[in-house]
C-alpha cells in the first residue's frame, strides 16, 4: 500500500500552472486504464489563489506575450504540436492511455484522431488559417495600412477565461492555440470528463518555450473558479470573471453556459455547444 507521499510522487499531473505559482495542496483521483489504475493529480485553488493567478497571467501577457511576434508564437505552437507526431512522445502515450479510460472512446479511435487532429497545428496550417481569418497576420504585431486609407492593428483579449470542452478532447487545444496567436493569456477550467489534453498541450508548449507557457493556467473543474466549484451564485467566481477576464469561452452543458452568460462582467462570452468526438 503506497503512502500519501508516494501516491503524490507517482501521480500524473492533469493541470498546468505558470512558473512561480506556489501550490502545496493537491487532490488525487484514480482512473482504471488498460495498464492498471493510474492516479491523476490536480491542485486545490481557492478564490484568493485564483485572483492572484489571474493577475499573474495578465502581467505575463503584458510583459512577455504582447511583445512577442505572431510568427514567434506560431512557431512555438507548431513545434509543440510537432512533438505529438512522435508515437513515443511521453505525453502522447499517456494521453492515448488515459483518454479512452476517462471518456469511454475506443483506444484505436483516440490514437487515430489524436494523430490526425494535431496535424492541424503545423506551421503551414496555422498560417493558412490566420490568412483566411484576418488577411494580414502582421496586423497582430503592428499598425498596417488598411483599405480605408488609414492604419489598423488587431488586439486580442488580454485574458480569456475558458471552460474547456468535456466531450471533445481536441477542442481545448484549438482554443489554447488560437488565444495565444492573438496574444491572449488563458485561465482555463477543465472537466473531470476530459482533463488530459488542455494540461498536456500546455505542458508540451512549456517544453518548447517556458515564457509562452507561463501565459497559460488550467486545472480541474470545481477547483479553479472557486473552492467549492464554479457557480454563478459564488461571489469569488463573479469577481474573478468581472475584473480580470476580457473574454469568456464556454464549451459545455446548456445549464452551465446559461449560468455563465448571466454573470454581469466586463467580459464578452463565446458559447460552444456540446458536439461528438468526430464532429
Amino acid at each position: 500500500m503506497p503512502t500519501v507521499d508516494e501516491s503524490v510522487s507517482q501521480a500524473i499531473d492533469v493541470f498546468h500552472l505558470p512558473s512561480g505559482v506556489d501550490v502545496s495542496d493537491y487532490e488525487i483521483y484514480e482512473v482504471a486504464t488498460s495498464d492498471g489504475v493510474k492516479r491523476l493529480r490536480y491542485p486545490r485553488l481557492d478564490g484568493p489563489k485564483v485572483t492572484s493567478l489571474a493577475k499573474q497571467l495578465a502581467d505575463v501577457r503584458n510583459r512577455t506575450l504582447a511583445a512577442m511576434s505572431v510568427n514567434d508564437i506560431l512557431d512555438i505552437v507548431a513545434d509543440a504540436a510537432q512533438l505529438w507526431a512522435d508515437p513515443d512522445f511521453e505525453l502522447r502515450r499517456q494521453a492515448e492511455l488515459l483518454i479512452p479510460a476517462i471518456t469511454g472512446y475506443e483506444p484505436d479511435m483516440v490514437r487515430i484522431e489524436l494523430k490526425r487532429y494535431m496535424r492541424q497545428f503545423r506551421r503551414r496550417e496555422l498560417l493558412r488559417f490566420l490568412d483566411s481569418e484576418i488577411g494580414q497576420p502582421s496586423m497582430l504585431d503592428e499598425f498596417r495600412p488598411n483599405k480605408a486609407g488609414g492604419y489598423s492593428k488587431y488586439v486580442g483579449p488580454a485574458l480569456t477565461y475558458q471552460v474547456f470542452s468535456s466531450n471533445v478532447p481536441g477542442i481545448p487545444v484549438w482554443s489554447i492555440a488560437m488565444t495565444l496567436l492573438v496574444k491572449g493569456a488563458i485561465l482555463g477550467k477543465s472537466s473531470f470528463s476530459e482533463p488530459v489534453m488542455p494540461a498536456f498541450f500546455a505542458r508540451s508548449i512549456a517544453m518548447v518555450n517556458s515564457d509562452l507557457a507561463d501565459a497559460i493556467a488550467g486545472s480541474m473543474e470545481g477547483r479553479l473558479a472557486a473552492a467549492r466549484g464554479f457557480s454563478h451564485r459564488c461571489g469569488r467566481c463573479r469577481d474573478c470573471l468581472r475584473f480580470f477576464a476580457d473574454y469568456q469561452i464556454d464549451c459545455g452543458q446548456s445549464r452551465r453556459v446559461q449560468a455563465l452568460s448571466r454573470l454581469r462582467s466586463k467580459s464578452r462570452v463565446g458559447v460552444h455547444w456540446p458536439r461528438g468526438f468526430a464532429s
